[in-house]
């Protein structure tokens, strides 16, 4: 939760002193772009999660390859029903590599808040959520198999799928999801900037420090300015791009431009730092 505007009229040393190390904290806490933070325990056991179906995953690919080798090798009964579990199986394992793919990528859209992007927010969950029914239907079309022969038309389709409609779908996802991550640190910083601006006022009209705390305004400004208008050309891209799906290169030209928004808020961080030294 933001502070509440501080009023230094009445205020003691030791309590502008508290006050300016609350704010230090929250700048540890707040800007993520510098420095990671501690992951939200919801977004950490997604990650785990993921981590070991990827495993699970490479172990049933290694299986796969030695019994399909096998099984070209010897063309025995054995040989064919031994490629047939190795191949359903390993089937099973990118399905639910991809259904996990989702939560972690779910969790990590629930970790920060969106504020006046979150009709975004809701859009992406509802892909996610269309993208696991889906990836379901698959594990059920592989569960029912019994024999080798059948296993080759799902896997088709699968590859089909992922490479196509899941691709473009989630690029969409991964879209949105930078310019929310970008609006919520601009949410942020705007939160921080607030509070030391109406110090920094004070002070001007005090004159204590003038054209420091002058250049400080405008340079807080310039990077308030620069990030909205890097954000709102993030958001422009992303109304080009299809209601469900963009390409990868939409995706990319959406990255390139909130990697500028990141950029300038990364900037605020140590500008930050030395008006609370300075003041």
């Amino acid at each position: 939760m933001p502070p509440k505007p501080f009023i230094v009229n009445g205020k003691s040393p030791v309590a502008i002193l508290f006050f300016f190390l609350l704010i230090y904290s929250l700048l540890a806490m707040h800007y993520s772009l510098a420095q990671s933070p501690t992951p939200p325990s919801a977004l950490e056991k997604a990650q785990n999660d993921y981590n070991f179906q990827y495993s699970k995953y490479r172990d049933a690919q290694e299986k796969y390859i030695t019994a399909r080798s096998s099984y070209f090798l010897f063309k025995t009964a054995t040989a064919k029903n031994d490629a047939f579990v190795a191949t359903k199986n390993h089937l099973d394992q990118v399905v639910k590599l991809y259904v996990t793919f989702g939560y972690l990528t779910r969790e990590y859209i629930n970790s920060f808040n969106w504020g006046n992007f979150n009709d975004q927010k809701i859009k992406s969950i509802s892909i996610l959520d269309n993208q696991t029914a889906t990836l379901t239907s698959f594990q059920q079309q592989i569960a029912a198999t019994i024999t080798l022969e059948q296993l080759p038309p799902i896997a088709a389709d699968l590859k089909t799928y992922l490479e196509g409609e899941f691709a473009s779908k989630h690029n969409k996802v991964l879209s949105s999801l930078e310019i929310g991550e970008a609006e919520s640190t601009l949410d942020d910083f705007n939160s921080l900037a607030g509070v030391l601006d109406q110090v920094v006022v004070f002070k001007l009209r005090s004159g204590g420090t003038k054209s420091i705390l002058a250049n400080w305004t405008s340079e807080i400004k310039n990077i308030r300015v620069n990030t909205q208008k890097a954000i709102t050309e993030a958001k422009n891209l992303n109304s080009q791009t299809r209601q469900d799906q963009a390409k990868e290169g939409e995706l990319d030209a959406i990255i390139r431009t909130t990697e500028k928004a990141k950029s300038e808020l990364k900037r605020s961080k140590p500008l930050f730092e030395e008006v609370i030294r300075i003041i």
